[in-house]
């Protein structure tokens, strides 16, 4: 039997940051970031902070968001530091 080509490999995708899967998520539900803000009870300033990974959400916001955005807090790549 012939040796096989290896094919190319394709690089590996590192997983979303937790900002990431928040943007993504709500980009997928249709909010704006000012909608998901008002919805979890915090400041579009807020949801663009932890958007861009300038803070994190604390586990109730966390809460909100997987509950809003119909995801699980591990589908957010959320953990508890």
């Amino acid at each position: 039997m012939p040796p096989t080509e290896l094919a190319e490999s394709e690089p590996v995708a590192s997983p979303p940051t937790l900002g990431g899967a928040i943007r993504a998520a709500r980009e997928l539900a249709g909010f704006t970031r000012a909608e998901l803000a008002d919805w979890v009870g915090v400041s579009g300033k807020q949801v663009g902070k932890w958007e861009n990974n300038a803070a994190r959400p604390n586990a109730y916001n966390a809460g909100e968001l997987s509950r809003v955005l119909g995801v699980s807090v591990d589908e957010l790549g959320w953990s508890a530091e």
